[in-house]
Parts: structure tokens; C-alpha cells; sequence
């Protein structure tokens, strides 16, 4: 399984479905969201904090959610067990403009307890 290749989208989306405390932060947490790892992009469809579907796709950020779009290298080093200072988070990835976030902020606000803890979870996978 190579890093943020189809096979770690589902590890990631299996570790995701299960963490029992993320079905309490998130069960209001409904979006469509893209996540792109350089040059891959997911469609990552979430309801009620779950994961539902994952498809490989690109584009504008969906209406009513989000795109997280990154250099590979910035994604490979959020997700070691340590990352270094500014690589830690989804907040200070995005507000320290490693990531670039597009579509409707309040998506973000709203949901970024659950964000926090389903990109924690990548480190996971990355194992």
C-alpha cells in the first residue's frame, strides 16, 4: 500500500468509520470534500461523520463542502507519527497557507473538531 493511493484512502475511511468518538463530534457532519495529494485528488463523501464513498476526482470544490489541495511533500509530512511545527494540523496546514482550502468556510468552522480528528487519523494509516 502506497501513501495516498487508493488502498490507503480506504484504510484511512475504515479508520475513520470506526473511531466511536468521531460518531459523536461528527454526527452532524455532512459534506462532500476533496482532498488533493499533489497530484491525486479524492472526492471524499461524508454523512453524519462517516465515511460513504471515496471517489478519484478532481475539479472545483462541491457546492455546500470543501477542497484541501496540497503538494504531496506537505501532505508526507503531516502524516508522520511526528510531524514538524506548522505540519501538525488541518488548522495550521490551511491558515499557514500550506494548504489551500477552497469552498464554503462555514463547512470548515463548523466540522473542524471532526476534520481534526479524521486527518489525525491519515497518521494512522500511514503506519
Amino acid at each position: 500500500m502506497a501513501l495516498f493511493d487508493r488502498a490507503w484512502m480506504e484504510s484511512w475511511r475504515r479508520l475513520v468509520n470506526a473511531d466511536e468518538g468521531l460518531q459523536v463530534i461528527g454526527r452532524y457532519f455532512t459534506a462532500d470534500l476533496i482532498f488533493s495529494f499533489g497530484d491525486t485528488s479524492y472526492l471524499v463523501s461524508i454523512k453524519n461523520g462517516a465515511i460513504e464513498q471515496i471517489r478519484e476526482g478532481t475539479g472545483n470544490a462541491p457546492r455546500d463542502g470543501l477542497a484541501f489541495r496540497g503538494a504531496r511533500d506537505v501532505w508526507e509530512q503531516f502524516v508522520q507519527p511526528m510531524p514538524p511545527p506548522r505540519y501538525n494540523g488541518i488548522f495550521p496546514l490551511v491558515f499557514g497557507k500550506l494548504l489551500i482550502m477552497e469552498g464554503d468556510e462555514i463547512v470548515f468552522w463548523q466540522n473542524l473538531r471532526a476534520l481534526t480528528v479524521m486527518t489525525h487519523l491519515m497518521r494512522t494509516a500511514s503506519r
